[in-house]
């Protein structure tokens, strides 16, 4: 009898310290992982915003223009572009009407594209009512200047 109940306590401990265990572990490797998949968006978002400027650079003399490659780059990319002149309205953007879009000109990762010559930035976004991560670099030519952002699919889910 005594000896049963020693069994017992001794099993049930190590139910305790396996159980512990696993949900240890469990939690660092969803961390290791959530991290992990936001420098993958980050990645994604710099290449994206990269060839987004390669683009702005080479082919945009006309708004109409501009907007169509936008969308068109858009749709081909599953991604948000926009483009901002340096009083911080919207130029072209892939998704949205240009007439109703804020000024971007005090937004984060403007601001630090600006000065660092890249920004990021996770936010809560209004318009799509979804956290979202954006990306932005700098556009610099004798005919234009401005800043490319690039914005990731939603983020709500990590």
């Amino acid at each position: 009898m005594l000896r049963s109940r020693i069994l017992w306590k001794l099993f049930s401990g190590y139910v305790v310290l396996i159980l512990l265990s696993t949900i240890l572990v469990g939690v660092l490797v969803s961390r290791q992982v959530e991290e992990e998949t936001l420098v993958e968006i980050e990645q994604s978002l710099d290449v994206r915003a990269t060839l987004l400027r390669a683009v702005a650079l080479e082919s945009f003399s006309s708004n109409t223009k501009a907007q169509k490659r936008i969308q068109t780059l858009g749709l081909n990319t599953n991604t948000r572009f926009t483009i901002i002149k340096p009083d911080g309205t919207v130029f072209a953007d892939s998704e949205e009407n240009l007439a109703t879009m804020d000024n971007h000109a005090n937004r984060a990762e403007i601001l630090a594209a600006r000065s660092h010559g890249h920004g990021i930035t996770t936010r809560f976004s209004d318009t799509v009512d979804k956290k979202m991560m954006y990306y932005a670099l700098p556009v610099k030519r004798e005919s234009f200047s401005g800043i490319c952002k690039s914005i990731s699919s939603s983020l709500s889910n990590r």
